[in-house]
């Protein structure tokens, strides 16, 4: 029995949270910027004065303590994480936060929905993490392929999807690298996957493994991951996400002519696709055909033209 708060995992509770804290984002400062899940928050600025980056976010945090505390709910400063983003990725220790009369000293990342943020948004520490993960899920391929003569292809290949490629995929197309030393550091992992399901030898050339397991790189896979992503927001999603996909796009264009050698993110990569073939996606909305039908019409009979 539950007599406060909800319970976890019921199928209502996301939905019933997003109503009861759907206030505490409220008279925020337009130079703030928040993205919420459940009860994940993460607030940010951008601009060139750091302290008055920092001053515009200590007033964001103590504004929605504040909204937190009109609904009976904490702020936890142990669990709030401060990051300062950069191109040169330094770290200053002196910078800090009040949040309820404790200091939060600047780190170098965070983590935020299982994707480690680095302060260079280089996700060096996210793809050892993966690698590690990898790792744990590998050794019981091993053991369930060493229990008897080996595992059928097929059956062999589905505990890989299942068991490895799961782990790669979750948010994919968001921390893939643009640096080679790192994107081959991924690569091997899915590698490393393959070999233990197909049993075969470390000495076994990359693009024989690739073919036999009839699987894609992962650079490719983050990029049809990505166009399936940005073509559900060009058609159904939301109007604010594809002006920040548009700034995205018009950013790296310009990283790109200022530096001819600029590798540009699998994200923009898919964006600019899908804005390319829009016409094939036909004109965007604001939610699915079926939400606008008579449910009886869904219920009972779907007229087809």
């Amino acid at each position: 029995r539950v007599y406060k708060g909800l319970p976890q995992g019921a199928v209502l509770s996301p939905i019933l949270y997003a109503l009861y804290t759907n206030q505490i984002t409220k008279n925020m400062d337009e130079r703030v910027q928040i993205v919420q899940f459940a009860d994940d928050i993460a607030i940010y600025v951008q601009g060139g004065d750091r302290f008055e980056n920092k001053i515009n976010l200590e007033v964001a945090v103590h504004r929605v303590a504040k909204n937190l505390a009109v609904l009976n709910l904490n702020l936890a400063p142990q669990k709030t994480k401060l990051v300062e983003f950069s191109r040169s990725g330094y770290c200053d220790n002196n910078l800090y936060i009040n949040v309820k009369k404790c200091r939060v000293y600047n780190d170098r990342g965070a983590r935020f929905l299982g994707i480690w943020l680095d302060n260079k948004l280089r996700f060096e520490k996210h793809v050892s993490d993966i690698r590690g993960r990898v790792n744990k899920a590998n050794n019981i391929m091993k053991y369930i392929s060493g229990i008897s003569k080996g595992v059928e292809v097929n059956t062999a290949l589905m505990l890989y999807k299942s068991m490895v490629r799961s782990v790669l995929d979750y948010g994919l197309y968001i921390y893939s690298p643009n640096i080679k030393s790192l994107q081959l550091n991924l690569e091997r992992t899915q590698f490393l996957g393959i070999r233990t399901a197909l049993g075969y030898r470390n000495s076994t050339p990359n693009n024989v493994i690739i073919a036999e397991s009839k699987v894609v790189l992962l650079r490719e896979r983050a990029l049809t991951l990505a166009k399936n992503f940005c073509s559900k927001i060009y058609k159904y999603g939301e109007s604010s996400i594809r002006i920040s996909l548009d700034n995205l796009k018009n950013k790296e264009m310009w990283a790109k002519y200022r530096n001819p050698l600029y590798n540009k993110s699998v994200l923009c990569e898919a964006w600019e696709c899908v804005r390319r073939y829009s016409d094939r996606l036909g004109c965007s909305k604001e939610s699915f055909e079926i939400w606008n039908m008579d449910y009886s019409m869904i219920t009972n009979r779907i007229d087809i033209d």
